[in-house]
Protein backbone atom coordinates (compact mmCIF):
# COMPACT_ATOMS: atom_id res chain seq x y z
CA UNK A 1 0.00 0.00 0.00
CA UNK A 2 1.46 3.34 -0.96
CA UNK A 3 1.67 6.23 1.46
CA UNK A 4 -1.54 8.26 1.57
CA UNK A 5 -3.83 5.58 0.16
CA UNK A 6 -6.70 4.10 2.12
CA UNK A 7 -7.90 0.55 2.00
CA UNK A 8 -11.66 0.32 1.58
CA UNK A 9 -13.36 -2.45 3.53
CA UNK A 10 -16.90 -3.57 2.78
CA UNK A 11 -18.84 -4.88 5.77
CA UNK A 12 -22.06 -6.88 5.59
CA UNK A 13 -24.70 -7.20 8.26
CA UNK A 14 -24.88 -10.58 9.97
CA UNK A 15 -28.17 -9.78 11.71
CA UNK A 16 -30.74 -7.01 11.33
CA UNK A 17 -33.35 -6.30 13.99
CA UNK A 18 -36.56 -4.80 12.57
CA UNK A 19 -40.00 -3.74 13.69
CA UNK A 20 -42.45 -2.17 11.28
CA UNK A 21 -45.74 -1.85 13.24
CA UNK A 22 -47.64 -0.49 10.23
CA UNK A 23 -46.48 -2.95 7.58
CA UNK A 24 -47.48 -6.49 6.56
CA UNK A 25 -44.84 -8.08 8.82
CA UNK A 26 -45.80 -6.03 11.86
CA UNK A 27 -44.06 -7.91 14.68
CA UNK A 28 -40.50 -7.43 15.98
CA UNK A 29 -38.18 -9.74 14.04
CA UNK A 30 -34.59 -10.40 13.06
CA UNK A 31 -33.06 -11.23 9.70
CA UNK A 32 -30.01 -13.49 10.01
CA UNK A 33 -27.49 -13.77 7.20
CA UNK A 34 -26.57 -17.37 6.65
CA UNK A 35 -26.79 -20.35 4.40
CA UNK A 36 -26.71 -24.12 4.43
CA UNK A 37 -26.55 -26.91 1.87
CA UNK A 38 -30.34 -26.49 1.54
CA UNK A 39 -30.01 -22.80 0.54
CA UNK A 40 -29.81 -19.31 1.99
CA UNK A 41 -32.06 -17.81 4.64
CA UNK A 42 -32.91 -14.88 2.36
CA UNK A 43 -35.23 -12.36 4.00
CA UNK A 44 -36.77 -14.80 6.50
CA UNK A 45 -38.48 -12.97 9.40
CA UNK A 46 -37.54 -14.73 12.65
CA UNK A 47 -39.94 -13.42 15.33
CA UNK A 48 -38.44 -11.86 18.45
CA UNK A 49 -39.72 -10.03 21.47
CA UNK A 50 -39.40 -6.26 21.52
CA UNK A 51 -35.77 -5.53 22.42
CA UNK A 52 -34.85 -2.41 24.34
CA UNK A 53 -31.99 -0.22 23.23
CA UNK A 54 -30.50 -0.75 26.70
CA UNK A 55 -30.43 -4.53 26.20
CA UNK A 56 -28.86 -4.14 22.78
CA UNK A 57 -26.15 -1.81 24.11
CA UNK A 58 -25.42 -4.25 26.94
CA UNK A 59 -25.19 -7.06 24.34
CA UNK A 60 -22.68 -5.06 22.25
CA UNK A 61 -20.50 -4.32 25.28
CA UNK A 62 -20.65 -7.88 26.64
CA UNK A 63 -20.54 -10.01 23.49
CA UNK A 64 -18.69 -7.81 21.00
CA UNK A 65 -16.43 -6.05 23.52
CA UNK A 66 -17.53 -2.60 22.39
CA UNK A 67 -15.73 -0.17 24.69
CA UNK A 68 -17.79 2.21 26.81
CA UNK A 69 -16.50 5.69 27.55
CA UNK A 70 -17.87 5.26 31.10
CA UNK A 71 -16.63 3.04 33.91
CA UNK A 72 -18.32 -0.37 34.21
CA UNK A 73 -20.39 0.48 37.30
CA UNK A 74 -21.62 3.72 35.77
CA UNK A 75 -22.82 2.35 32.42
CA UNK A 76 -24.43 -0.65 34.13
CA UNK A 77 -26.33 1.66 36.48
CA UNK A 78 -27.51 3.91 33.62
CA UNK A 79 -28.65 0.98 31.47
CA UNK A 80 -30.40 -0.69 34.42
CA UNK A 81 -32.22 2.53 35.40
CA UNK A 82 -33.31 3.25 31.83
CA UNK A 83 -34.42 -0.37 31.24
CA UNK A 84 -36.52 -0.16 34.41
CA UNK A 85 -38.28 2.92 32.97
CA UNK A 86 -38.70 1.18 29.59
CA UNK A 87 -40.49 -1.77 31.23
CA UNK A 88 -42.51 0.39 33.63
CA UNK A 89 -43.97 2.37 30.71
CA UNK A 90 -44.46 -0.60 28.38
CA UNK A 91 -47.74 -0.67 26.49
CA UNK A 92 -47.00 -4.00 24.79
CA UNK A 93 -46.70 -6.41 27.74
CA UNK A 94 -50.14 -7.88 27.06
CA UNK A 95 -49.88 -7.61 23.30
CA UNK A 96 -51.68 -9.99 20.93
CA UNK A 97 -49.70 -12.95 19.53
CA UNK A 98 -46.74 -11.93 17.37
CA UNK A 99 -47.91 -13.86 14.33
CA UNK A 100 -51.59 -14.22 13.64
Amino acid sequence: MSCGSKKTVQFEAIAEFHWHPNEEVNWPHVHVKGNSPEGTLGRTHFPTARISLEDFIRFLIRDFEVKSSLPLAQWKEILTRNKREFVANASWLYYKPLIS
